[in-house]
């Protein structure tokens, strides 16, 4: 009868130790998977307020350059004042039309993101012929979200790094910085401000690509 004892208490602990190890394998599991989600989320979060910052405060130090250099705006050259008569009330104003609607785009892209990939297994290359391509199908169907998707990644990098160029550009000529000033006056060198949007927007049309592609083998994994 002593054996029988032995091996009921045997097997008790077997069961129990099995079912500690279990548990600590679920929860390591658990902690796996929600250790990559978190990230995600974080970095999404990141990236956001990132942008957001980084638009305001070159709007912010754009406007304070323009005072210190014009108060009365009789210098400035850009056109909603020079041609329309704009003061700073106007320009304010657009400043908020323009900002609102990019964070609303980079909140679409980042939070709300529009997958717009094929179906078979496509390289690089032959991702990017079909993104914008007419015969793509998703483009077709949902265009108007691919548009939001699109510029929301594009349209606030553009406008920080165009911010960027105006805060050197102003700073420049607030300090009367002589090789800048000769350029200005000499080759118009500020007329690359109001190339450089466009500019910038064919140039990050690449790495927004890249991006998609990498979200795309994610997906497919």
């Amino acid at each position: 009868h002593f054996t029988p004892i032995m091996t009921n208490a045997t097997n008790k602990r077997l069961c129990a130790i099995k079912t500690v190890h279990s548990r600590r394998t679920l929860a390591a599991s658990v902690r796996k998977t929600d250790k990559p989600l978190m990230l995600i989320k974080d970095r999404r979060h990141y990236e956001f307020y990132s942008l957001l910052t980084l638009l305001i405060l070159t709007r912010v130090a754009d406007g304070i350059l323009t005072y210190k250099i014009t108060p009365d705006l009789s210098r400035e050259l850009n056109p909603l004042v020079s041609i329309f008569g704009f003061g700073w009330a106007g320009l304010i104003i657009v400043a908020l039309v323009i900002i609102i609607p990019t964070v609303i785009l980079s909140y679409y892209n980042i939070y709300k993101p529009f997958d717009n990939f094929p179906d078979k297994n496509t390289t690089y290359s032959e991702f990017k012929k079909f993104y914008f391509n007419a015969a793509n199908p998703t483009l077709k169907s949902s265009s108007g979200k691919i548009i939001i998707h699109t510029l929301g990644y594009i349209v606030p990098r553009v406008f920080i790094l165009w911010g960027i160029w105006v805060i050197i550009h102003n700073y420049l000529v607030l300090t009367d910085e002589p090789t800048y000033k000769y350029l200005r006056i000499e080759y118009k060198i500020w007329i690359i401000g109001y190339l450089l949007p466009g500019i910038l927007g064919v140039l990050l049309s690449n790495p927004f690509l890249k991006r998609e592609y990498t979200r795309y083998i994610h997906a497919k994994r």
